[in-house]
């Protein structure tokens, strides 16, 4: 697995909306498969969680779960994210179907 990393941004001057959003899928020197997201008010250090998946499919899942959640940014915050840079991604993948549920 080659490391993977997305960046979106969320911008909206007329709700003061200025948001960053990161995920780099990797793996750490003992070979787990971490996913780091990253995110807060651009131009701040943001917030950062860790989670260990125990495959590549199931940093995929985490990654398209929260994917479909930033779909529904422009509802929630009022601006929607956008892709700012990719690495390791084709651009399908991170278009992912709305989910319901």
């Amino acid at each position: 697995m080659q490391d993977r990393f997305v960046a979106l941004r969320a911008v909206n001057p007329e709700r003061n909306v200025n948001r960053s959003w990161v995920c780099r899928i990797e793996r750490d020197l003992f070979g787990e498969c971490v996913v780091s997201v990253t995110f807060g008010r651009t131009g701040t250090q943001g917030r950062t969680i860790r989670r260990i998946v125990p495959d590549d499919a199931a940093a995929d899942r985490f990654l398209a779960r929260a994917l479909v959640r930033r779909r529904g940014s422009e509802k929630r915050c009022g601006a929607a994210y956008h892709v700012i840079e990719a690495l390791g991604f084709e651009t399908q993948d991170l278009r992912p179907a709305r989910c319901d549920s």
